[in-house]
């Protein structure tokens, strides 16, 4: 290793060094030789200079291992006539050698993500919502810095300039978190769906037998699940009755609802079918 006007040449040899320091000179390794950093926690700088490497017997390498810093500061790297896997962003590697300032973590910025859309939704309006609700990570182990995450993003509201806006809103956030991390992004709409209102006349049918169950002033409210009622409304007139439910909960093996309050909603929608 020189630091004066030299140079560093490997020629079908590995070179075993703890610290290794190039600065102002010339490194070629050619015909398959190394230059290898091989004890964890050495490191190596190149300032200033050019780094490269041909393959003309079979491939020269510069290694490293885990543990190793390593540092580019004004230098050149040269491949020629090499294969090299290109390290794009939110390609996996090791967590352990891997600086943080030099890391494109695709779970961190999918995580980041997960909480612009969480912030989204109640900018929006009071009855808009947002969920990730699935993460697919890759490589998924313990010491290996995530490459490519892919999460469901399901927004819902109750109008379609509402969800529009979302849409442009959710999209831009994204892009803005995803290029400071230096990771790339691609969405894919898998399902689109408009808001659907509901019957009036049946609504008035509704609200009429419910004060004549003693039932002042009925809930009214938007459902943002996508009920069968929502597929059927284009094509018959339609609206829906929901039975209260302890904690609001759904989808749940707690949810539960009172018998008095179950007959209570049969009540209600005998008398709109009934009278007229």
């Amino acid at each position: 290793v020189r630091t004066g006007s030299g140079s560093v040449n490997l020629v079908s040899n590995t070179g075993t060094l703890t610290d290794f320091t190039i600065t102002g000179n010339t490194a070629s390794v050619t015909g398959g030789g190394a230059i290898a950093v091989a004890s964890a926690g050495g490191s190596v700088t190149i300032s200033n200079s050019t780094l490269s490497s041909n393959s003309g017997a079979g491939g020269g390498a510069v290694r490293l291992a885990p543990g190793t810093s390593f540092s580019l500061t004004g230098s050149t790297v040269v491949l020629a006539n090499t294969t090299t896997a290109t390290k794009e962003p939110g390609e996996p590697n090791h967590a352990g050698s891997t600086p943080m300032s030099y890391r494109k973590d695709a779970l961190a910025a999918a995580a980041e993500c997960a909480l612009a859309v969480e912030e989204l939704a109640p900018s929006l309006s009071p009855r808009t919502v947002a969920t990730v609700g699935r993460f697919a990570v890759s490589p998924n182990a313990i010491n290996v810095i995530n490459g490519t995450v892919e999460f469901t993003i399901d927004l819902r509201s109750d109008t379609d300039e509402i969800i529009a806006a979302g849409d442009v809103a959710l999209r831009e956030r994204l892009a803005v978190t995803c290029s400071r991390r230096n990771v790339r992004l691609a969405i894919t709409q898998t399902e689109s769906l408009p808001a659907m209102p509901m019957d009036s006349a049946i609504l008035d049918r509704l609200r009429r037998a419910a004060r004549e169950c003693n039932i002042a002033t009925p809930i009214e409210t938007s459902s943002g699940a996508l009920h069968d009622a929502a597929i059927v409304a284009p094509f018959l007139p339609t609206a829906m009755l929901f039975v209260a439910s302890k904690g609001g909960i759904s989808h749940n093996p707690a949810e539960f609802s009172r018998i008095e309050d179950i007959a209570l909603a049969a009540e209600v929608l005998a008398l709109a079918i009934t009278r007229r």
